[in-house]
């Protein structure tokens, strides 16, 4: 895990209270909308930026346990397509795997209510305690965070064993795996974010994806 204490990379802030526009469900007031997407317009952002973003035009009611599946199957369908990319020779595939993973794993943590500090982690170091992981151990360790982070009811339905179940812990453990695997590919966490806020924006805005669950159309993330 980090270091670095869990208050440091998370605060108190409240969960978003989502609302149905009609087409998706939106975090606050049209100002709130407009303002989570100017945060990411920047050339760098933290965290906290990107999960606001995340929290953006969901196809699913937050909080309700068929979103909470939906964002499991997906979060492990995209962890398969990291591992494909990862044994590839394509870097620019490997940067859109990973943001896509990242995505999954911040709106499962939207979605229990944990909220990211706004740290914006640019870049790993031998002080953290994964690094030294095969990419094979950090793809199983973002596959159990994923399965913590869609709530005890799944995690004991597939884990029964499972001692520890801190949502805070998991996404803490399923970005630090983002961000190692970043570095090995030459990336940093700022170009895994930036890129997937290029990527679904566009798809969003043409129509072809659908935010807030495992459901895709057309294009797949």
């Amino acid at each position: 895990m980090y270091t670095e204490s869990a208050d440091e990379f998370f605060h108190n802030g409240p969960r978003p209270t989502w609302r149905f526009d009609g087409t998706y469900f939106q975090p606050g007031s049209e100002q709130d909308i407009g303002s989570r997407r100017d945060r990411v317009s920047e050339e760098s952002f933290s965290l906290s930026d990107y999960q606001a973003w995340v929290e953006l035009d969901w196809t699913r009611e937050p909080g309700q346990l068929e979103t909470a599946c939906e964002m499991l199957e997906g979060a492990w369908g995209e962890i398969d397509e990291l591992q494909e990319a990862l044994n590839g020779t394509d870097s620019s595939h490997v940067v859109k795997e990973l943001g896509d993973v990242l995505w999954f794993l911040v709106a499962q943590a939207s979605d229990r209510g944990v909220r990211v500090g706004g740290k914006s982690l640019s870049s790993v170091g031998e002080t953290y305690t994964l690094y030294n992981s095969s990419d094979d151990d950090l793809l199983d360790d973002m596959r159990f965070a994923a399965i913590i982070l869609g709530g005890d009811n799944i995690l004991y339905s597939i884990a029964p064993e499972t001692e520890d179940s801190s949502a805070e812990k998991a996404l803490m453990c399923g970005i630090e795996c983002v961000v190692i695997l970043a570095v090995r590919a030459g990336l940093d966490l700022n170009t895994v974010m930036a890129r997937n806020v290029e990527k679904l924006g566009a798809r969003v805005e043409a129509g072809t994806v659908l935010k807030g669950s495992g459901e895709r159309t057309g294009n797949q993330l």
